[in-house]
């Protein structure tokens, strides 16, 4: 890609919350597309990845979309999305996982949640994207959660999630 997909988080007024941003720049600093609010005005934890392939760039981040009638929070989502230089379009956001819910025949097991300070990474070739984080993963031997390395395939030809995210090893 002739240029630099910048991704970044700004602090959201008035909330400890941050907003997600990217922009693209050229070899010289000089603003090709200008910034986008990646969480459309919504929040995101202070953690995210930016990837490149030779057609677009890349951003992953942990959203956090505001509680619904009722007051309940939703579950906290890894989100993904794409700056497509040919189409020059935002593509995305796609939501790739999210917390999961304790299984509701199993009344020992805990809610398996996506880990807001852990490390993410977006690795693309010309084809895909990969994006690693971290979420719970029940180990039903130990009766608990274990921290696990998922890893979420992007097809940058449809845009969509290819298959469920995996996680890296199984439970212990």
């Amino acid at each position: 890609a002739n240029g630099l997909g910048v991704v970044y988080d700004v602090q959201k007024p008035n909330d400890p919350h941050w907003l997600v941003k990217m922009r693209v720049v050229d070899t010289m600093g000089h603003e090709l597309v200008p910034a986008m609010d990646l969480t459309q005005g919504q929040a995101a934890f202070s953690m995210q990845a930016a990837g490149a392939d030779p057609g677009g760039f890349s951003a992953a981040w942990l959203h956090i979309s505001p509680p619904g009638d009722g007051g309940a929070s939703p579950p906290v989502e890894i989100r993904f999305a794409r700056w497509d230089l040919a189409a020059k379009k935002l593509v995305g956001p796609l939501t790739l996982d999210m917390d999961q819910p304790p299984d509701a025949n199993d009344p020992t097991m805990s809610p398996q949640a996506l880990e807001p300070l852990a490390e993410m990474s977006i690795a693309c070739n010309s084809a895909i994207c990969l994006v690693s984080y971290v979420r719970d993963l029940w180990n039903d031997v130990a009766a608990q959660n274990e921290q696990k390395v998922f890893v979420a395939t992007v097809d940058l030809s449809t845009g969509a999630l290819s298959g469920t995210p995996v996680p890296v090893a199984g439970a212990s």
